[in-house]
């Protein structure tokens, strides 16, 4: 289990996180580690916002852009852990928040904030691999 450090000393790393030299991203040790990944894969998005697919594609393409960003990779082992888990947790709430309106479009009301209370109980509570 991976705990939130205690103090500021202390640093915090996201399991999983590519390191250098080779930055390796292995999408399905996400999927297969976390259940609230996987549940994610067929929860529908709007196609005006996003035309890429399902919200587990969503993610996925999100991790993707950001691990190819050499901003990112200039960053420390913390910044980069903090900002990978920010890029996957960044909807996790839409499984819950997701409906079909009465006009046919898809819409994910309060996912944001509800995204922001999940992640702290996640990150909180520590991480089981």
């Amino acid at each position: 289990m991976i705990k939130n450090p205690q103090n500021e000393h202390e640093s915090w790393c996201f399991p999983l996180c590519p390191e250098p030299p080779d930055w390796k991203f292995d999408w399905q040790d996400l999927v297969s580690c976390f259940e609230w990944v996987r549940q994610m894969a067929g929860v529908p998005q709007d196609p005006v916002y996003h035309g890429e697919g399902d919200l587990l594609i969503h993610t996925r393409m999100v991790l993707e852009a950001l691990l190819s960003m050499q901003s990112w990779r200039n960053l420390g082992p913390q910044a980069r852990s903090i900002l990978f888990a920010a890029a996957l947790l960044h909807d996790i709430a839409k499984p819950y928040a997701t409906k079909t309106e009465q006009n046919g479009r898809i819409s994910s009301r309060g996912h944001a904030r509800r995204s922001e209370k999940i992640t702290r109980q996640i990150l909180w509570q520590g991480i089981d691999l």
